[in-house]
């Protein structure tokens, strides 16, 4: 090499500059870390199918007291706006939240129809008959929307 210069800290072979590695010390913390077990215990399993199992039988309730058992009594306000607007089709008379966890009990994923299923223990539709034979010429039609149903009134 003629009259280059070199900086420090720098290899020439062959007129290739190689920079010499510099290795920097990482500070220890001065407080040790502590570490946190990342357990799931027998009791957590069984705490949590317990509970996965409650919130179905209460979804069961829900259902059966908002669809089947439900009075016509508290039916009829909801059905008298729906005559003062005019009857319109489609009328929302029930919305009801439905939220299925990300695996029911059984270890199966479901959709929110689905999960109605599951909770009631039949098919929708018998559990709808329920609703329907209690408004006898009124044509009644359900939705499942995002995580609700939705209960719907028509003129026939």
């Amino acid at each position: 090499m003629s009259e280059d210069i070199v900086p420090d800290g720098v290899t020439v072979s062959d007129n290739i500059i190689f920079p010499e590695p510099t290795i920097q010390a990482t500070p220890l913390p001065e407080t040790p870390v502590e570490v946190v077990q990342d357990i799931i215990s027998l009791d957590s399993l069984m705490n949590d199918h317990a509970m996965l199992l409650q919130r179905e039988s209460n979804m069961k309730s829900f259902l059966t007291d908002q669809l089947i058992n439900v009075s016509a009594a508290s039916l009829k306000p909801t059905l008298l706006q729906w005559a003062i607007s005019g009857f319109p089709s489609a009328f929302v008379l029930l919305k009801l939240p439905i939220n299925p966890p990300e695996v029911c009990s059984d270890g199966v994923s479901r959709t929110v129809s689905q999960y109605i299923d599951f909770c009631m223990g039949t098919d929708a539709p018998q559990v709808y008959l329920a609703l329907s034979s209690k408004l006898p010429d009124i044509m009644v039609s359900y939705a499942t929307i995002g995580c609700f149903l939705f209960v719907y009134v028509s003129k026939y």
